[in-house]
């Protein structure tokens, strides 16, 4: 390997080693004690992440794991009411099932930040909405603050403004799959690449006078 692949490859190791990602975190998972009721609208929760995060795929709780009874938009909001992203998670059984919930992935993930307040919701009618009162597990990372969300009526997906601060009324018809970027202070990996890069440094200047030296000898 020539002096420049070996600065090229060193650089890309730091690059590389500045950061390392945590994959296939989930939001909340496994709600175990629920009811059936409610009305047509857009039924959802509020909360907040302690680090920077980029969602990748949302979740429609299916109800005794056996496939849902109808599609299901799933959205995520801002505090402002901005919407994110949407999803739509087919009925039957077709969605791959994992902690309660049938997924689908988005078409682009979407960064959130930490300290911010979001919203995630889906869409439900009479027959789908579910009240999550216990057994569910949320990731340290992600916080509810309180507050599930909901905007009564209409046929699809809207702000879900309403909010309701009851324990026991949390709607957690949808989830949502999530990375984390973490860069660690100091990265022992990093700082070996540099050394590393002095090294190659160093060893060019020798490649550069070694023939000098070897004529002034002869």
């Amino acid at each position: 390997m020539n002096i420049k692949m070996l600065k090229a490859t060193l650089v890309g190791l730091v690059l590389s080693v500045s950061g390392f990602a945590n994959a296939g975190l989930i939001a909340v998972t496994s709600p175990t004690s629920f009811s059936t009721g409610g009305a047509d609208g857009t039924w959802g929760w509020e909360f907040t992440t302690s680090q920077d995060i980029s969602v990748y795929s949302f979740g429609a709780f299916d109800n005794n794991s056996d496939g849902l009874l109808a599609d299901i938009d799933v959205g995520l909001w801002d505090n402002s009411g901005t919407l994110l992203a949407t999803s739509t998670i087919s009925n039957g059984t077709s969605n791959t099932l994992l902690a309660g919930y049938r997924w689908n992935d988005l078409t682009s993930e979407v960064d959130l930040f930490a300290g911010s307040t979001y919203r995630i919701a889906a869409f439900l009618t009479l027959d789908d909405a579910i009240f999550i009162g216990s057994g569910h597990t949320f990731n340290p990372i992600i916080s509810h603050t309180g507050n599930a969300v909901y905007n009564l009526g209409g046929t699809g997906l809207s702000y879900p403004s309403n909010t309701s601060s009851s324990n026991q009324v949390k709607y957690l018809n949808a989830s949502f799959q999530f990375t984390t970027v973490q860069v660690p202070e100091p990265s022992t990996l990093a700082i070996f690449g540099l050394a590393l890069m002095g090294l190659a440094s160093r060893l060019s200047l020798i490649h550069i006078s070694e023939p000098t030296r070897l004529r002034r000898i002869s």
